[in-house]
């Protein structure tokens, strides 16, 4: 692969991840039973990484945190178990929700309880940046990709 080429694939790498995090702090981010964005910042947008590796074809990777699946995810009501309150106390703690470890049990059980009971409306980051990947192909990265292929081709020929 040349370097111009390796370029544009990393600049196109980049692309993807800064489209996924300005998606994260949308509409798409907003928790409506809060009414409020809760990913813009939080753990799943920092911990966004890229890779890309070239075989027959170039292949990018945008690599999330495990639990994007539960924000994707429209979870029904009463479904299956109620999620697990330990976890969601070390969320509490972490988000400083909840002042004192003396009741931070109980208001984890009762969030636990009001997941199980409600659900939740599940933000679709994927779908959001898989249009915003598609129209990239139609409206630019196909450009830059023919340029980074045809650069040192180009200068071979200026010669």
């Amino acid at each position: 692969m040349n370097v111009s080429l390796a370029k544009v694939i990393q600049e196109i790498s980049n692309d993807i991840v800064r489209a996924a995090r300005e998606i994260m702090s949308s509409d798409v981010g907003v928790n409506t039973k809060v009414g409020i964005n809760t990913l813009h910042g939080s753990n799943l947008y920092n911990q966004i990484k890229q890779s890309w590796k070239e075989g027959d074809n170039i292949v990018i990777d945008t690599i999330f945190n495990g639990y994007i699946e539960y924000i994707e995810w429209d979870r029904p009501p009463k479904y299956g178990k109620r999620p697990p309150v330990i976890e969601i106390a070390k969320w509490l703690r972490r988000k400083h929700i909840v002042s004192s470890n003396e009741n931070i049990m109980s208001v984890a059980y009762a969030v636990s309880y009001a997941i199980w009971r409600d659900g939740w409306k599940g933000r679709k980051i994927f779908d959001a940046l898989d249009k915003y990947v598609d129209s990239g192909f139609d409206n630019q990265y196909a450009d830059l990709i023919f340029e980074g292929l045809f650069t040192e081709t180009d200068n071979y020929f200026k010669d």
